[in-house]
């Protein structure tokens, strides 16, 4: 059985009246394996998950996910198999209560409310912010925020995660919740793509880890 989840193969990208982020870069990544990259700002991290999820179209090159590519792929669609966590929270939190943000996306896709409420329930507890299931989101602080942008990628059923700098913000007990989560998903066969600074969280959940230098792969350990 092929594990390739994600292919990009020789793509090129560049935004309008900008610099080269990323010309002929190949890389395939594996659906039941945890990858990092790691790299300084500016090196392509964020713009390689954006290109991935068809947020941004190479000019030249393909990307394929579970072998077909994906351009044309609504956002929507893209989020069936792939939870994405965007960098900054704000981007992807929209409801009314923390309970509903948990809660919404999911209702969209089966008409199981008590299991997703009940997953809603588990999540809050063992992020520890069950005090705040009913506060408006945009009140929330940053790390907050952050934790509820990770807990509603984690209520969906997904093949394959990415997450852009999940630990920013956090502290050390929540971060230890989303080591052991990342850790059970890989068991049960979901594999991750995390963008971080954080060596150490890397060196903890990461099988393999790319350090990723003007666009290109620098070095890489597995």
């Amino acid at each position: 059985m092929d594990d390739k989840f994600i292919s990009l193969e020789s793509v090129s990208f560049s935004y309008k009246k900008g610099k080269m982020v990323f010309k002929d870069f190949s890389l395939s990544l594996d659906r039941n394996s945890i990858s990092i990259i790691l790299g300084e700002n500016g090196s392509g991290k964020t713009t390689l998950t954006k290109l991935i999820m068809g947020i941004l179209s190479p000019q030249k090159g393909e990307i394929f996910i579970e072998g077909k590519s994906n351009q044309g792929v609504s956002l929507g669609e893209m989020g069936k198999s792939i939870g994405y966590l965007f960098q900054n929270p704000d981007h992807q939190i929209f409801g009314s209560s923390v309970m509903e943000q948990l809660t919404w996306s999911s209702s969209l896709v089966s008409n199981d409310n008590e299991n997703y409420h009940e997953k809603a329930k588990y999540l809050l507890k063992e992020f520890g912010i069950e005090n705040i299931k009913d506060t408006y989101p945009f009140y929330l602080s940053m790390g907050e925020k952050r934790i509820l942008a990770i807990a509603s990628v984690m209520m969906r059923d997904v093949k394959y995660l990415i997450f852009d700098e999940p630990t920013s913000s956090l502290d050390s007990n929540r971060e230890e919740v989303l080591v052991n989560m990342l850790l059970n998903l890989k068991q049960r066969g979901i594999g991750a793509l995390v963008i971080t600074h954080d060596y150490d969280f890397s060196k903890r959940i990461g099988q393999r880890i790319i350090h990723l230098e003007d666009g290109r792969i620098e070095d890489e350990l597995i």
